[in-house]
């Protein structure tokens, strides 16, 4: 049960923090005219999410007087799912829109070797900031923890994020569940999706023996 607990707690949290930076996108985005952010500039704001998620994560846990050994391990390997959950979302999506969008411009192909490497960044910053709570407790990781929870405490809000923490514990069960599938069988979602993108070129290639050439 502590288990699905701190699971819980931390989809609450995810949510309400994503809630409140996909509206500091917006602002972003108003800023800059509705003009998109090159991939080097989305991967900056990425990493600084990053690195707020995991400050956050460590200030709820010094708030409740839960950071020990078994909780870090758990929280930590929450996270870690959940940042490789998002790189797997935006593989299959682009997978997705490759197939769908083949004939027209295709989507800027993510590098895997810097999001990966932007979460072991992240990992290692939580880790930092484990043995260095003081560090934790900065301005900006300040608000936003102040903002989730004046938010968590609404009751309007505070039931949606809530309904929201049962979902994605939910869902980070199932994921684990794919993780291990993954780690036995060696295959992911979207191979299925690349393997059918690949054919659908083949196909594009090949013409039928009745097919008239000119």
């Amino acid at each position: 049960m502590e288990f699905l607990s701190i699971i819980f707690s931390l989809g609450v949290t995810l949510a309400i923090f994503s809630f409140i930076w996909g509206l500091l996108n917006i602002c972003i985005a108003i800023l800059r005219g509705g003009v998109p952010l090159n991939y080097p500039a989305k991967l900056m704001l990425k990493a600084i999410q990053y690195f707020l998620i995991v400050d956050v994560v460590v200030l709820f846990g010094l708030e409740k007087g839960e950071i020990s050994v078994r909780n870090a391990i758990i929280t930590g390997a929450v996270i870690g799912m959940y940042f490789l959950g998002k790189v797997q979302q935006m593989r299959l999506n682009f997978a997705i829109i490759s197939i769908q969008g083949r004939n027209f411009n295709k989507p800027q192909k993510p590098n895997m070797s810097l999001e990966f490497g932007l979460i072991i960044v992240a990992m290692m910053f939580y880790i930092f900031f484990l043995f260095n709570t003081d560090l934790a407790t900065n301005s900006v990781a300040q608000w936003f923890y102040q903002s989730i929870v004046d938010i968590e405490k609404t009751i309007f809000f505070g039931f949606i994020f809530k309904v929201i923490g049962v979902i994605f514990t939910i869902t980070m069960i199932f994921r684990m569940l794919n993780s291990i599938n993954v780690l036995i069988t060696g295959k992911s979602p979207y191979d299925n999706l690349n393997n059918r993108n690949g054919n659908s070129n083949e196909d594009d290639n090949r013409f039928d023996d009745y097919e008239e050439i000119k």
